[in-house]
């Protein structure tokens, strides 16, 4: 028997984050009421065969040497208030640079590879540096690209993707529900771009789509926040503002209104419900900025393949990304008669294919099918298997 001492209150997300694709029915994974009085709990299940026996112990059981110890640094802030969502925070980096990390290397010291420390938070290497200072214990996160430098460090596919949906406190599970809903909305448009964070990337991109009329832009109050803009561009900023404002000034999509019109703040889950209900419904297909490049996963495309959304993100390699994890798992993914390298290659198809009505439903009817077979595929991946347990069951670090 396998055993894991998971450092968490539990909860029965949290069971569905760490140890999916195993064997407990759904009627033996407690969902509390009373949360506070069920913080601990021992779950005994089976993953491939192996039999498990799971631990939500809090605080306590650091000094047991016969399991693995798992301890998420998002879902520790979240369950104590320090953060609100797993998304990127800077109180999250400070906190772990100057309070967590001393205690893990700590207990590394004690626990070596059986202290697995999760640090997912959906923007990549960028963030995570201070984390590789716990040498002897591994650690597992949403890097995708494999770094030879960190030999403990693994990429958790299966993790990545369902923290959006059950630990992320930003109701990403909700996207998943959407989808019956939006089949039967008829879109206004036939394609739209949100302009919500300001980057230099998206002032070139906005350029280009204004030169296709079937194209609709929208800009949201959150583009007039100070945390909204990327630094190093501040000079470009206020002509950009005045630009969208004066370009697209009917497609403001303001939040702040009177009693019951202001219904929202610039919080990140506020903006994933701008999401939902203002954006999703808006038109056929939908161009989001995602670049593989980047080296991670976000909520952008997680969004639009839970609620079943057509769309062409900023990067082809988002399909290939995709398409690649459904081959993994003896999966079939839904073939793209099309490619790009390019945004302005991306501009090009668009062009091609709006100007013309049988390419334009060509083109439709393909991302569809292609959203569709991937949003199935991808559950069932999910919820068959687990990237982290195939790790640390197997000792294999090319499992993804």
């Amino acid at each position: 028997m396998k055993k894991f001492y998971v450092h968490h209150n539990y909860t029965n997300d949290l069971f569905w984050y760490f140890f999916h694709g195993t064997d407990l029915d759904v009627k033996d994974v407690p969902a509390f009421f009373f949360k506070e009085q069920n913080k601990k709990i021992t779950l005994h299940t089976n993953y491939k065969e192996t039999p498990l026996e799971i631990n939500f112990c809090g605080d306590d059981d650091w000094d047991k040497l016969d399991g693995n110890h798992i301890f998420d640094v998002h879902t520790y802030l979240m369950q104590n208030g320090i953060i609100t969502d797993r998304g990127y925070s800077y109180k999250t980096i400070n906190y772990f640079k100057y309070t967590l990390k001393k205690d893990l290397i700590e207990k590394g010291n004690l626990l070596g590879e059986k202290l697995n420390i999760f640090y997912i938070d959906w923007e990549g290497i960028n963030h995570s540096h201070d984390l590789y200072e716990i040498k002897n214990s591994n650690i597992f996160v949403d890097e995708i690209l494999k770094n030879k430098k960190f030999k403990n460090r693994h990429y958790v596919f299966t993790n990545n993707f369902l923290s959006y949906i059950h630990d992320s406190n930003l109701d990403i599970k909700h996207s998943y529900f959407l989808y019956d809903y939006l089949k039967e909305i008829k879109p206004r448009h036939k394609l739209s771009y949100s302009v919500r964070r300001i980057i230099g990337e998206k002032i070139k991109q906005i350029n280009s789509l204004l030169e296709i009329p079937e194209v609709y832009i929208t800009y949201s109050s959150y583009c007039f926040t100070k945390d909204s803009v990327d630094s190093g561009i501040d000079k470009e900023i206020d002509t950009f503002r005045e630009f969208i404002q004066e370009s697209i000034k009917e497609n403001y999509v303001n939040k702040r209104g009177y009693g019951i019109h202001d219904w929202g703040n610039e919080a990140n889950k506020n903006n994933i419900h701008e999401m939902y209900y203002k954006i999703l419904p808006l038109a056929e297909v939908e161009i989001i900025d995602e670049w593989m490049e980047m080296d991670y996963i976000s909520e952008k495309s997680v969004i639009r393949i839970l609620s079943g959304k057509p769309f062409l993100p900023s990067s082809f390699k988002v399909f290939d990304f995709y398409n690649e994890i459904q081959r993994k798992y003896n999966k079939t993914p839904y073939p793209l008669s099309f490619t790009y390298e390019s945004f302005e290659e991306l501009m090009e198809l668009i062009k091609k294919s709006v100007s013309n009505e049988t390419k334009w439903e060509s083109l439709k009817e393909e991302l569809k099918a292609w959203v569709e077979t991937t949003r199935v595929n991808l559950i069932d991946i999910c919820y068959s298997n687990n990237s982290y347990l195939d790790i640390v069951l197997n000792s294999s670090k090319e499992l993804i």
